[in-house]
């Protein structure tokens, strides 16, 4: 289940990821020229050795986004595509 809210700043989103097995992850989100990007960057609740990034262009009705997600993983110093 994820909750969207406007930041206090009026800049983008938050998007509070959660799950049955107790995962939480806050992604910073915003909506740019058409652009929707996800990034998972720090902690909140949940242990994270990982990064997350989604960036999707939104169809000209905003009805429908199209584009790739990457994760990376942080090994001995070394970030991993996973």
């Amino acid at each position: 289940m994820s909750i969207v809210a406007l930041n206090a700043d009026g800049e983008g989103f938050t998007q509070h990821y959660f799950d049955s097995r107790g995962v939480v992850r806050p992604y910073a989100m915003t909506f740019v020229d058409g652009v929707w990007t996800l990034l998972l960057e720090s902690e909140d609740f949940s242990h994270l050795d990982f990064r997350q990034r989604y960036t999707g262009t939104l169809s000209s009705d905003g009805g429908r986004s199209s584009g790739r997600g990457r994760s990376t993983t942080r090994r001995r110093g070394r970030r991993t595509l996973i």
